[in-house]
């Protein structure tokens, strides 16, 4: 924005505070003084002559409205709150009132201050307003402000047309669909999204009399002018109606600059340009480091998408935590199943004890007897002695009948031992599948474990890679922000408003606490193993298997054995049977050629007799080896699985911390997420402070050279020219208190004078 423009715009901001407090007395600063504000209403037609001017006023005194008389120009006057009327006396009206206020309204036919002019051109024709109705084409409105009130003086040897000085300033409203292409160099577009307004400012008379007082080059140098000119593309015309207020409560000299000072003005500006080039190179050097800045943190701040699926992660480790202790809950139940199983199996060696005892007191000893038995019994066949005969044979079936009965209480034993050991090899089958499921477990486990403590590794690492980038970056970032708050304190010596640069300040401090608390990131433990209790698992496992296997082959061959001999012994005693039948019913003679006929298989039975005698002791050994072999094979079991259920609480225990762990983990996936959230948002923050930067560095630039530059350019007077100047500023001032009210007031009063214009639409009579 050029400086013209700048300055028009400050006093634009000016009248608006003027004209928003016309309803506001001025309050002197000596005690109690009675004070006075006017403010003239003129309706105006399209061409800028008066319709009619109205004036509003209000007394104020804290000593109350008493004997208050005034000297007015003003027609119809009344009290426009109460019913009290003043004393008139010609022009002259007193005041009596109850309170401290009296309000009045009254017409005027005077001139006002300042006269207004409005033409309208149409394609560079010009019309009334009346005729450009409805109207397409270029539009061009010329306003043209003339100062009435004037005193020629001299200053300097020099005759000065001086004007009191009025801020006037105007509001256009540009309505949609019909205003398009505006352009004035008076004024400025207000666009509030739905509708545009333009605002003009400017003060009549000015240009006039720095003219007169040999100061045309300020002219110039602020493109001073009495008028405005509003050119625009229209469609269908149509004007409403325009606002204008004025006000000569505002102080010129401090618009133009302070003219009491101006003598010092050059070294000031000089001073000026100084302070500026160290605030363009401060702003350079901060738009340098916030861009350093960014770049350094952009290993850091592109990670917020790993950090998030960091977090993920630890979700899904969690997950697989509690299938785990799941797992290892089964396992361990398994565990102590398999030794409640191991108890059981104490019954085959305590079985095998007792049929061992039982063959040796039994099928031995009867297979023993049973063949000397028939070993006299052949004997007796020889001599042909019946009676020794029968009595041989009945002692041969008692003690066979023995035999067999303890033969089948061994087998039903045996049997019952067999299905116990069927059951636990069912149970151990069962254990077998398990042991299957725990090794997949065990290689899920142990794969996880050591792909989560590698992930765990790695990230780890970047978390102590971006921890030093943190440091570093945080070093950085607040020793820029010291630096340019450094520089901007400094700057603050050579400005008169420092409101801006403060506002700034306040910012950048705020962004170094923000900066302050930026948090490092923790880093992750990894997992415990559980490799040496799954071995410990396996080998059990192995060694009951083995053992069962043992154990079933050797009860599977003594059951066998068994049923031989039950068979030989039952062969024998059906041979002892037929004999005695024979025996008990035959004579000598056919006796004697039985017992002739028999005698080859009374010897084969004394023979079977003798293989039953020595595979029962056979079948005796093996009992008493699986006895032996069971009892010691289990005894090793049981230490074992009593050791590896040992550690059941323990492995238990530590599934649990493990859990406890990874859900303290995912508790912190949103602690995470946030913390990727912050490391968006400090991206975001650092491209917003690295392009607040730049628009800084860019700004001070462009104030340099369009603003200072231009100042130490133009502000160019001479000596004599700049004692005028103040003189030609020190006599406005004075007629502005001349002229200080419109209509009259009383004396020594403190007065507040406003003007505020409105023209007439085409639509009103």
């Amino acid at each position: 924005m050029k400086t013209k423009q700048t300055l028009r715009m400050i006093g634009s901001a000016l009248l608006c505070t003027a004209v928003s407090t016309s309803f506001f007395p001025v309050y002197a600063q000596q005690d109690n003084p009675t004070e006075k504000t006017e403010t003239v209403f003129t309706v105006l037609n399209p061409d800028g002559s008066i319709e009619n001017t109205n004036v509003s006023s209000w007394i104020h005194d804290e000593d109350g409205i008493e004997n208050i008389s005034e000297e007015l120009n003003l027609e119809d006057v009344e009290n426009s709150k109460t019913n009290e009327a003043p004393e008139k006396n010609g022009n002259v009206y007193t005041w009596n009132v109850d309170g401290n206020d009296v309000y009045y309204q009254g017409t005027s036919h005077q001139p006002l201050p300042v006269s207004i002019q409005i033409q309208y051109f149409m394609d560079g024709k010009e019309y009334s307003q009346k005729e450009l109705e409805g109207k397409d084409g270029h539009l061009k409105m010329v306003f043209t402000f003339e100062n009435t009130q004037t005193e020629t003086q001299n200053i300097g040897g020099k005759s000065i047309v001086v004007h009191p000085s009025y801020l006037l300033g105007g509001l256009l409203d540009l309505k949609t669909g019909v205003y398009t292409n505006v352009k004035c160099d008076q004024g400025k577009i207000i666009n509030d999204g739905t509708n545009e307004m333009l605002a003009f400012v400017n003060i009549p008379g000015l240009r006039e009399t720095l003219e007169s007082a040999g100061l045309s080059k300020i002219n110039d140098q602020l493109n001073i002018t009495d008028q405005v000119i509003v050119e625009a593309d229209v469609k269908d015309f149509h004007l409403e109606s325009i606002m204008m207020g004025m006000t000569s409560d505002f102080d010129l000299d401090s618009q133009l600059g302070n003219i009491s000072s101006l003598s010092d003005l050059s070294n000031g500006i000089n001073e000026l340009v100084n302070a500026q080039n160290e605030l363009v190179e401060g702003s350079q050097s901060l738009y340098e480091g916030t861009s350093e800045i960014k770049e350094k943190s952009q290993p850091l701040t592109s990670s917020k998408n790993q950090i998030r699926s960091l977090a993920d992660g630890f979700v899904v480790l969690d997950n697989g935590m509690q299938n785990l202790q799941q797992s290892i809950q089964q396992y361990t139940n398994g565990a102590s199943a398999m030794n409640a199983g191991l108890d059981m199996l104490y019954a085959i060696p305590q079985g095998t004890s007792q049929i061992e005892n039982a063959m040796d007191q039994g099928i031995v000893k009867g297979s023993y007897q049973l063949s000397q038995g028939l070993y006299q019994l052949n004997n007796s066949l020889q001599n042909m002695d019946t009676n020794e005969i029968n009595k041989t044979l009945q002692y041969s079936i008692d003690e066979m009948n023995e035999m067999d009965h303890t033969l089948e209480k061994d087998i039903q034993v045996l049997k019952q031992l067999q299905e116990g050991l069927n059951q636990s090899a069912s149970a151990l089958e069962a254990m077998n599948g398990m042991q299957q499921q725990l090794t997949l477990l065990e290689q899920s486990i142990l794969s996880k474990e050591g792909q989560n403590n590698q992930r765990i590794k790695e990230n780890n690492e970047q978390i102590s890679n971006m921890n030093e980038q943190i440091n570093e970056i945080r070093q950085q970032m607040i020793q820029t922000v010291d630096q340019s708050i450094q520089i901007l304190e400094e700057s603050k010596a050579d400005l008169q408003n420092t409101d801006s640069i403060d506002a700034k300040i306040n910012e950048l401090e705020a962004q170094k606490q923000r900066i302050l608390q930026i948090q490092n990131l923790s880093a992750l433990q990894t997992l415990e193993t559980m490799e040496v209790e799954f071995e410990q698992l396996n080998t059990m496992l192995s060694q009951l298997n083995q053992s069962i296997a043992s154990m079933s082959k050797n009860i599977s061959q003594s059951l066998q054995a068994m049923q031989d001999l039950q068979k030989d012994i039952q062969q024998a005693l059906d041979i002892c049977t037929s004999l005695k039948t024979i025996v008990a019913g035959d004579s000598i003679q056919t006796l004697q050629l039985s017992l002739n006929q028999l005698k080859p298989s009374i010897e084969q039975l004394y023979n079977g007799s003798l293989q039953i005698y020595e595979g029962s002791k056979q079948l005796n050994e093996k009992l008493k080896e699986l006895q032996e072999s069971s009892q010691n094979g289990l005894d090793q079991l049981k230490q074992g699985m009593e050791q590896l259920t040992g550690n059941n609480d323990r492995l238990n225990q530590g599934a649990g911390q493990l859990k406890e762990a990874t859900d303290l983990l995912a508790g912190q996936q949103e602690a995470f997420k946030q913390m990727a959230n912050g490391l968006e948002s400090l991206e975001e923050a650092f491209d917003a402070l690295n392009e607040g930067a730049k628009a800084l560095n860019e700004g001070q630039n462009q104030f340099k050279e369009q603003g200072i530059d231009v100042l130490k350019e133009k502000v160019d007077l001479t000596e004599e020219e700049l004692n005028t100047l103040q003189q030609v500023m020190h006599s406005i001032q004075n007629l502005n208190e001349t002229y200080k009210s419109f209509s009259g007031c009383p004396d020594s009063s403190q007065v507040s004078t406003r003007y505020v214009y409105r023209t007439k639409e085409t639509s009103e009579k």
